[in-house]
């Protein structure tokens, strides 16, 4: 593999990283309008911590470090100091953490009564909301704790809340981070030369992972024990804190149970008994039976106690108090419930982004079964169904993350009556919902365009599948992009008529048929040609027409040289004008990150921020240079100001409105992009393009990427690439290649 290739592949992935902790976000009203929900986001001036970088926080706490003589222990303390602050810095900068907002600022004052007995730590512990679906929350060795909308979203009251934060305050007051981490490297140390290691590697690893968790168990007792005497201090009921257990117990199930029905995902298009759906209610894997040993062994790696041994100790210490009057809401149960409401409305969005997608679909059905219908879960229901189909297409299943045939849960049949369809039955049922979506909401008459790749191949290679109304019938051969072939039976489409009636109906459509996105040999084609014209003003000559149909059939037939080794130049992305280098662009956080070890004599924190530095002081000096009405809009963290809440919204929302796109494959990126949320971006920085930049160190050898997607589409339109080397050559810098971007 060359080095493009492998610096390709580390670009995707710090891209996928860095996108999968953030979150979508755009303005809030005040009023909530649950019908036309949007995200939450963050309100007020940015607080001073999300203005720091990562060498703030370090030095903050070695100012505070008294040292010792032990140098392995001092090491081994910076280590920490410089890691914590950089996860704590890359956290505050995601887009992932709220403030100012209806949640964080009730959380906030839960936290505050929870520390109305402790002054001594009041200003020092700091609460906030994170845009995160799994049910946890977790404190940094700087006073932050973190609570997920996912626990939010589980919990059943305010008491429950503050028992969980009375016991992340423990995590803090004892320093159970550090001591953890600087525990973990004495036991790593003792092992690392062991013969045990030499001998067997696998009972060695064991013994050293069960040191670990040991100790994690300690804490999490530690913080339960301490935590209850913080929380016995207020005025809650007391009882709430088993309660909590059986909360964090159940987390594995969503916040509700829903039982499948076929009545659920049928509309005008489809109408299936629920006979056609695998509806296992009943029955679920028998686990292999194991003995103590085995499960005493299982026990020994986990980090956390058993919850039923934590509800004993809380339990234990609830007999020792005389009474218990207190309430389960202290500062307000009607802002605890619209914060539960919220927080649940969040996970539809939060399942989307992490691409779990029956979640998704399963969490928006729970809505609308307590709050009613609206346009917000019928949105999600029709992005979730059109995911599954899509990579279904591709032969690529990513659903079934969670053993939930192992769970004796009502609500897991959802799971595998989806699980269970073919693919042409997931792509018609995915297909109605996305034009009867269309056809309601004209602002989406866009998602028209994205049928046809339910039905036909990446490349752009129809299937033999004809969608005549006599040719339903029999088997046809379905080729996939990994060169197998797939035998799909159409029995049940033909024997049941209903999803024969479907498909009909589908392709009768008016603007399905007017747009011939269903014809056989062009449908796709067609569907991302219309896609594509999106990214373009509105086409009113003939030679305009003729222009862009040029552009296109060169976007998506031509293999893109990027980098011409001959000329050690760049290229430009086929399809898309040469001159885009010098239009005005939204420059979305430009990042630098280095891979490989850390040099013998450099310090922990020029490892991890001395260069990220110097990339932003250098696309501050080369985008000056720039023509003034073709500079760069940027949106970047370390240049924001107290009062830039505004972008710092619009960079968590466009981390996931657009999502990482790095792919050659223009079908690959027909993804459901909320374009009228582009399009108010797009508006406010006056400019259709974004830009995306990163800088990729590895010792002497360096890569220099940029990507530009169009706003109005959401498709990338242009890639740059270029790998150097300062190793026989000390100008060949990656400072240098990045000034080419910009003064083209």
């Amino acid at each position: 593999m060359n080095s493009t290739s492998i610096y390709r592949i580390v670009f995707s992935s710090i891209f996928l990283l860095l996108l999968f902790t953030s979150s979508h976000s755009f303005a809030q009203k005040t009023t909530l309008d649950f019908n036309n929900y949007q995200t939450l986001e963050a309100k007020g001036e940015i607080p001073k911590p999300f203005l720091k970088r990562t060498s703030d926080f370090y030095e903050t706490k070695r100012e505070k470090n008294i040292l010792t003589v032990d140098k392995d222990l001092e090491e081994n303390k910076d280590k920490f100091d410089v890691i914590s602050s950089y996860h704590l810095n890359q956290l505050l900068w995601s887009g992932s953490v709220l403030f100012g907002d209806t949640i964080t600022t009730y959380v906030q004052e839960v936290g505050n009564k929870v520390l109305e007995n402790y002054p001594d730590l009041q200003g020092k512990i700091y609460f906030y909301v994170t845009k995160e679906h799994s049910v946890n929350a977790f404190t940094t060795p700087e006073g932050f704790i973190f609570v997920n909308l996912g626990l939010l979203a589980h919990l059943d009251n305010e008491a429950q809340l503050a028992f969980i934060l009375a016991h992340e305050i423990t995590h803090f007051t004892k320093k159970h981070s550090i001591n953890q981490f600087l525990y973990n490297e004495e036991v790593r140390n003792e092992s690392k030369g062991s013969i045990a290691r030499l001998l067997s590697r696998s009972k060695s690893l064991y013994e050293e992972q069960a040191k670990k968790s040991s100790y994690s168990k300690e804490q999490e007792i530690e913080a339960d024990d301490e935590g209850w005497d913080i929380f016995s201090k207020t005025s809650y009921d007391l009882s709430e804190a088993v309660a909590a257990f059986e909360a964090l117990k159940n987390s594995r199930y969503p916040f509700d149970t829903l039982v499948f029905e076929s009545k659920f995902l049928n509309n005008s298009y489809v109408n299936l008994p629920d006979s056609f759906y695998y509806r296992d209610v009943t029955h679920f894997v028998e686990m292999p039976k194991l003995s103590a040993k085995e499960i005493e062994k299982i026990k020994t790696l986990q980090t956390h106690p058993d919850i039923e041994e934590r509800k004993k100790i809380a339990l234990t210490k609830m007999a020792s108090k005389s009474e218990n009057k207190g309430d389960k809401y202290l500062v307000s149960e009607d802002r605890f419930k619209l914060a539960q409401k919220i927080a649940r409305f969040e996970l539809c969005n939060l399942y989307l982004q992490e691409e779990q997608f029956v979640d998704a679909i399963y969490t928006a059905l729970i809505l609308e079964s307590q709050y009613g219908k609206s346009k917000y879960s019928e949105l999600c229901i029709v992005k979730a169904l059109y995911g599954l189909a899509a990579y279904d297409i591709y032969g690529t299943r990513i659903y079934l993350e969670h053993p939930y045939n192992e769970i004796n849960w009502k609500g897991r049949n959802w799971f595998y009556a989806l699980e269970d369809l073919h693919h042409d039955q997931l792509a018609v049922l995915a297909a109605s919902h996305l034009i009867e979506f269309a056809d309601k909401y004209k602002e989406y008459e866009y998602f028209y365009y994205f049928v046809p790749k339910l039905f036909f191949e990446e490349k752009l290679q129809i299937g033999t599948l004809n969608l005549n109304e006599e040719s339903i019938t029999g088997e046809y051969m379905y080729q996939s992009t990994d060169d197998r072939n797939y035998i799909v039976s159409l029995r049940e489409l033909v024997e049941l008529g209903v999803m024969k009636e479907a498909l009909i109906k589908i392709k009768n459509n008016q603007k399905v048929k007017d747009g011939e996105l269903l014809h056989e040999g062009s449908g796709l084609k067609k569907g991302l040609k219309k896609l594509f014209e999106l990214g373009y003003s509105e086409i009113n000559t003939l030679e305009e027409q003729e222009e862009i149909d040029r552009v296109f059939n060169e976007y998506i037939t031509k293999e893109a040289d990027i980098y011409d080794h001959s000329t050690s130049s760049f290229r430009v992305t086929p399809g898309t004008p040469d001159f885009i280098l010098k239009e005005n662009m939204l420059l979305v956080r430009p990042v630098l990150v280095k891979i490989g070890a850390k040099k013998k004599k450099e310090s922990w924190i020029d490892f991890f921020d001395k260069e990220q530095k110097e990339l932003t002081t250098k696309v501050k000096e080369y985008n000056v240079m720039r023509n003034e009405e073709r500079r760069f809009s940027c949106i970047a963290p370390d240049a924001f100001t107290a009062q830039d809440v505004e972008k710092y919204n619009d960079l968590a929302s466009l981390y996931f409105s657009l999502g990482s796109y790095y792919s050659r494959d223009a079908v690959q990126q027909m993804k459901l992009v909320d374009i009228p949320q582009l399009k108010k971006l797009q508006e406010k920085y006056s400019t259709k393009y974004l830009a995306r930049i990163i800088v990729i160190l590895d010792k002497d050898d360096y890569g220099v990427f940029m990507q530009v997607q169009n706003l109005q589409n959401g498709l990338v339109t242009k890639e740059f690439i270029r790998t150097g080397s300062s190793y026989y050559d000390e100008e060949d810098t990656w400072q240098k290649k990045l000034k080419e971007l910009f003064i083209y």
